[in-house]
């Protein structure tokens, strides 16, 4: 197809050549419209409606109208035919790269991507993202209080009593009563641990420790991984002990109490609490 193409044509614009109106009063001539120039806009158009499987009609004003609608539709149907929608299950296996997918495939993606809370704890999935939901569990804490005025026996290895009610967000972490627990598996990880206690008796050889894996009765220094002890100190003194230790399924940490006065020592204000920092 080429522009208009007779005598008088006049330039549009960007070297275009386009049509004048006829102005016989001022000497002007109209754009010459060739034979030539019609047929080829004739057949131009003509093209397209058969192509859409139109007959020429001159009752029918809009066939171009209508042949544009009917080849959208078949490169539309075309598209579809090459790229189909996916399944649920193929969107989510992120393989196929030849189809498409809708708003209720791509919903029903995110929400089989959004990991579980085991999922989560495992921590080994890379291929799932976490919700806040999930996100609040992952910090796992404990915080207890001992019960007030305990009496420790001399060169006793003491585990303190609970006296308050637990603050807590373990998962399947066994329930204790004295200043002990066993991890369980989904409460695993690498956890800091902090123990504090104000003995109200006599100055020396006393101590707090943490302990894992200690045995009830006798603590190897194996399983001590924390320790504070005062061979000369003041009456009322107060013992702080941290530790960070990874702390796997069946795991036990504690706080204990030791001293080797003579009679029984009275401890009081003590805490005992931890929180997980890594998986």
């Amino acid at each position: 197809m080429d522009r208009i193409n007779g005598a008088g044509t006049t330039d549009i614009g960007g070297g275009r050549r386009g049509f004048r109106d006829e102005n016989l009063g001022a000497g002007v001539e109209g754009t010459e419209v060739t034979a030539l120039w019609a047929n080829m806009l004739q057949e131009e158009i003509l093209k397209v409606c058969a192509m859409a499987g139109l007959s020429p009609s001159e009752a029918d004003w809009t066939q171009l109208y209508q042949a544009i609608g009917v080849l959208d539709d078949a490169l539309f149907a075309d598209v579809v035919a090459a790229f189909p929608y996916a399944t649920t299950a193929e969107a989510i296996a992120g393989v196929l790269l030849n189809k498409i997918i809708n708003p209720k495939t791509l919903a029903d993606v995110l929400t089989a991507r959004i990991a579980t809370q085991i999922e989560t704890d495992g921590g080994t999935v890379n291929n799932k993202f976490i919700v806040p939901s999930v996100m609040r569990n992952i910090f796992r804490f404990f915080d207890a209080s001992f019960t007030p005025s305990t009496s420790v026996p001399s060169n006793v290895m003491t585990c303190p009593a609970i006296g308050a009610a637990i603050e807590q967000n373990l998962i399947d972490t066994t329930t204790f009563s004295t200043a002990k627990l066993t991890i369980g598996a989904r409460d695993a990880g690498v956890w800091l641990v902090m123990a504090s206690i104000q003995y109200t008796g006599a100055a020396q050889n006393k101590s707090l420790r943490i302990h894992k894996n200690g045995a009830a009765s006798s603590y190897t220094p194996l399983s001590r991984i924390g320790v504070m002890q005062n061979g000369v100190g003041a009456d009322n003194d107060t013992y702080i002990v941290t530790a960070m230790v990874r702390l796997a399924s069946g795991d036990q940490i504690s706080a204990d109490l030791l001293h080797t006065i003579s009679g029984t020592q009275t401890v009081t204000q003590g805490r005992f609490t931890a929180t997980r920092i890594a998986l």
